[in-house]
């Protein structure tokens, strides 16, 4: 049997069902970490979830940096450096020469 998403998300992150029926009926907010854990789960951020809508809406800047996201968290601590490293230096050689596009 197929489980909804409910089920899968209750399964998922260890919550029970009435914990997402009562965030659902806004009877209650989840915690921030249950937030992300959240947003990780529907692989959307958290501004996305909580209905968020920014001013600056760049839908391919959005799903770089959505997919930045998700490379990210399958990283373990080593990758995630080395990651932040190369993304730095990237960075600094935009803003040392704007022209190389």
């Amino acid at each position: 049997m197929q489980q909804n998403p409910q089920e899968q998300l209750s399964h998922k992150l260890n919550l029970s069902r009435s914990q997402i029926k009562n965030w659902e009926t806004d009877r209650y907010q989840p915690d921030i970490d249950t937030l992300v854990s959240i947003a990780s789960f529907f692989n959307v951020s958290v501004d996305v979830l909580i209905g968020f809508k920014n001013d600056f809406d760049d839908e391919p800047l959005q799903e770089l940096l959505s997919n930045v996201q998700t490379t990210y968290t399958a990283l373990n601590e080593h990758q995630r450096e080395r990651f932040c490293k190369q993304v730095s230096v990237l960075i600094d050689m935009l803003e040392d020469n704007q022209d190389i596009f």
